[in-house]
């Protein structure tokens, strides 16, 4: 077979202090026959070209335009070569060499949609960490080597998203009749998942940690946490949920995405943490987790 079985893109969009460290660990782990790509979006000033530079084997691509989050994610799956495509950050780390533990013959499933990997969660100076949402997300996800069906889940994501994106090995060809939706910024990852769960797939749930995720002040995540968008994309998505199980007659997700609990606590915990600097903001968050989904 002469398509890889793995590409590893990493966007990237301005200059990030971990960018060095995450090349060095993805050549280092990944197999010389994986290709690896930088895909950077438009900016004016970055010294990402000149650190890309330094490692012989990474290919570089420079958006002419400015593509956003979505676009530039859609891109990287349209150039993989791979079977499969991992889009990973420009802060993350390798920890092993990875397709080492999936057998061939579930790997050449044509319902094989993703595998979503396990992770290990550290800070801005390399250190192990857990945050409440990690510790949460570690509860949620299942302990067992498996494949879920579309229906399993979303059942499982109605419940709470415990996936993290650069753990996830995309199916190339699936994910580009999918693609990720522009309307979507924080909530891109949930959006694609239950996307899939509209189409006849399996969903394999590794307990391999291949990746380190980190988790500092300067991510998209935390940056987003403090934003309402990020939350009415969370609920929008679990509308497509409830849409999604109501078209199928899934009693039990329509209940659950119905319900959001996880999403609809953790909105309440954030509107508690910001009540006494931001009390406008806390309000408008509250008052989302207490939105009805439709009956």
């Amino acid at each position: 077979m002469n398509q890889p079985l793995l590409h590893v893109m990493i966007p990237v969009y301005g200059d990030s202090p971990y960018l060095e460290e995450t090349l060095n660990s993805v050549v280092k782990h990944l197999p010389a026959k994986f290709p690896i790509t930088v895909i950077e979006d438009f900016s004016k000033q970055s010294k990402n070209q000149e650190i890309v530079k330094r490692f012989a084997r990474i290919q570089y691509v420079q958006n002419e335009e400015r593509l956003g989050i979505a676009k530039n994610f859609n891109k990287c799956i349209n150039l993989s070569a791979g079977m499969f495509t991992q889009i990973i950050g420009s802060d993350d780390v390798f920890l092993k060499e990875v397709m080492t533990d999936i057998k061939m013959d579930l790997l050449m499933d044509p319902e094989l949609s993703i595998i979503i990997n396990d992770v290990e969660v550290i800070n801005k100076n390399g250190n192990k960490t857990l945050t409440l949402t990690d510790s949460i997300k570690h509860i949620l996800k299942p302990k067992l080597r498996r494949n879920l069906t579309e229906k399993q889940f979303l059942r499982s994501m109605s419940i709470g998203d415990w996936a993290y994106f650069p753990s996830i090995y995309w199916n190339t060809e699936n994910t580009k009749k999918i693609g990720f939706s522009d309307k979507f910024h924080s909530a891109m990852d949930l959006a694609i998942f239950y996307d899939i769960c509209k189409t006849k797939s399996k969903i394999l749930i590794s307990q391999e940690k291949v990746i380190q995720y980190r988790r500092h002040k300067n991510s998209a995540s935390v940056k987003y946490s403090y934003s309402q968008d990020r939350y009415r994309e969370e609920m929008e998505c679990q509308i497509k949920a409830y849409n999604i199980a109501k078209t199928n007659n899934w009693k039990t997700e329509i209940l659950l995405s119905q319900l959001s609990l996880t999403i609809r606590l953790h909105m309440m915990f954030k509107a508690i943490i910001i009540l006494g600097t931001n009390y406008s903001l806390s309000k408008q968050i509250c008052l989302l987790a207490l939105k009805k989904l439709p009956k």
